[in-house]
């Protein structure tokens, strides 16, 4: 079904956007969103869906006629960019109001460069981080002060857990197609954030970095 101009202003409505807060979203320019919201002619389908995408990654849902937002608790992304989509959704949500992002199993070792750069980018926009790593995993890109080295009885050597606002996420790239698994719930999120903060409080600091690359911010 072709989302129409009247189904997509309705849905910016429900979320309390602008139209030029829809445009930064969904990465194109403001005039796009106001020629499809008037249903004119000559706006490629790719700009379409690329406004439809930004809406349903906030729980939109399109109807005949209409949209709603739906309460969903379990969002998955697939693909080999799902953990960057993921980081895009948390510097949305967290730039603004200079949140802070917790890491449980992180190894920095397995980031790629756009990973380096969407961190830079977190950490430019004043997003601060914290992470659990393995006992003696010296490949530290950021301040020491950012990271415990996790007892061995508790880490678990699989993929990062991610937490942040209401959102606990679970990287399984092992998968034959690799998926973030998010559960949105604050009471959720509230329980890890506690697990994290006491295992952080029980762990050591580590003592040195022997990474190259450092995080420029």
């Amino acid at each position: 079904m072709l989302t129409d101009g009247k189904q997509i202003a309705a849905a910016r409505q429900l979320l309390g956007w602008s139209q030029a807060d829809l445009a930064e979203r969904a990465g194109v320019s403001k005039p796009s969103v106001i020629r499809i919201e008037k249903d004119l002619m000559g706006v490629k389908d790719e700009i379409r869906k690329a406004l439809v995408k930004s809406m349903n990654a906030e729980n939109i849902e399109f109807i005949q006629g209409g949209a709603r937002q739906i309460n969903k608790v379990i969002d998955i992304y697939e693909g080999e960019d799902c953990y960057v989509r993921l980081m895009d959704d948390a510097y949305i949500e967290l730039a603004e109001t200079k949140g802070e992002i917790l890491f449980s199993a992180s190894d920095e070792r397995r980031s790629p460069k756009i990973i380096i750069d969407k961190f830079n980018a977190m950490r430019a926009a004043g997003i601060t981080m914290r992470s659990l790593i393995k006992d003696g995993d010296t490949h530290i890109m950021g301040p020491l002060a950012e990271y415990r080295w996790m007892n061995d009885a508790l880490f678990v050597d699989g993929d990062v857990k991610a937490i942040f606002s209401d959102k606990t996420a679970y990287l399984m790239s092992w998968r034959g197609v690799p998926r973030v698994v998010i559960i949105k719930d604050q009471n959720i999120a509230e329980e890890n954030k506690r697990i994290f903060e006491f295992i952080w409080s029980i762990s050591k600091t580590p003592t040195h970095s022997t990474a190259e690359e450092k995080y420029k911010w």
